[in-house]
């Protein structure tokens, strides 16, 4: 059975709310109490409270192959789970942080450490997730630009942010491994 699969089956499993309003879920509460500026934001979905949602996520979560913690290495650190365009898969933090070198030089030292360099989506989970385990400046991503093969996105781990640099530039690596759900 594949995950998806899986999480339906315990969604259709989740005994519904009391309070449960097909197409009348729908609430808005402004972010600020005066006239001007004021902005409206949904606290649900069109089925589901905001609460309702998270208890809904929580039961078909609970038990889900997807949310149970793959087997580590010495040194690993799970970081959590991400959907990119590979797929929905947990990414595994291996040891050591490299200190810096080019793009090229960091891209090789992460495939003999046995994992690659985390893509910006993966960058942005480990801030969140697992800032001690790094240093308050750049590190590098495995995705260059697009349009300009020159360039490759890094991460910010000192203010959070994400930017471009010069492949050329040397800036800090950490490896990962990803596991496929």
């Amino acid at each position: 059975m594949n995950v998806t699969q899986e999480m339906i089956d315990r969604f259709l499993r989740w005994q519904l709310p009391e309070h449960f309003s097909p197409d009348a879920g729908v609430s808005f509460k402004p972010t600020k109490p005066d006239g001007y500026g004021t902005h409206w934001w949904p606290i649900g979905t069109n089925l589901f409270t905001a609460d309702q949602t998270r208890q809904m996520l929580g039961f078909v979560l609970a038990e889900s192959t997807a949310a149970q913690v793959p087997p580590l290495h010495d040194g690993e650190k799970w970081a959590g789970i991400v959907t990119t365009e590979k797929g929905l898969h947990h990414i595994i933090l291996l040891p050591g942080d490299q200190d810096e070198a080019t793009w090229k030089k960091q891209m090789a030292w992460a495939k003999k450490a046995g994992g690659d360099l985390p893509d910006r989506v993966e960058l942005a989970t480990l801030r969140r997730t697992l800032p001690d385990e790094f240093k308050p400046d750049w590190y590098w991503s495995n995705e260059q630009r697009a349009a300009d093969s020159d360039y490759a996105w890094f991460q910010d781990f000192y203010d959070g942010s994400q930017d471009l640099s010069s492949i050329f530039s040397k800036l800090r690596a950490r490896a990962v491994r990803r596991v496929v759900i």
